[in-house]
């Protein structure tokens, strides 16, 4: 695998696409925690890119949610004032981790904290 930190973030949106396809569920959430972090990820990754929404902040939308599930059930996330380097991590951890969960069962739900 290249390295990561190396690509750019439309590289990386584009390899991380490549690595999730097989997680992708044309529904809600699927069945397992890969396909979860998957969705939590693109929906995070996708909505600030298309709508300015972020996790850090309050607001009506439900991105906060995505990044709890993330935390809590995947890996840690980092802290600061650059949100695209969250995004970067986000993205990163979840290509790097994704097939760790191929198996298990998906865990409480990515919609709701």
């Amino acid at each position: 695998m290249e390295n990561l930190n190396n690509l750019t973030m439309d590289e990386l949106r584009e390899f991380a696409e490549k690595q999730f396809k097989p997680y992708f569920v044309s529904q809600w959430e699927g069945e397992t925690k890969a396909s979860q972090l998957v969705i939590a990820t693109c929906k995070l990754v996708y909505k600030y890119y298309n709508d300015g929404d972020r996790y850090d902040k309050k607001s009506v939308n439900p991105m906060g949610t995505y990044a709890n599930w993330i935390r809590k059930h995947c890996f840690k996330l980092i802290w600061g004032n650059d949100y695209e380097l969250k995004l970067r991590h986000i993205l990163i951890n979840a290509i790097l981790t994704v097939e760790n969960y191929k198996d298990k069962p998906k865990v409480w739900t990515i919609y709701s904290y």
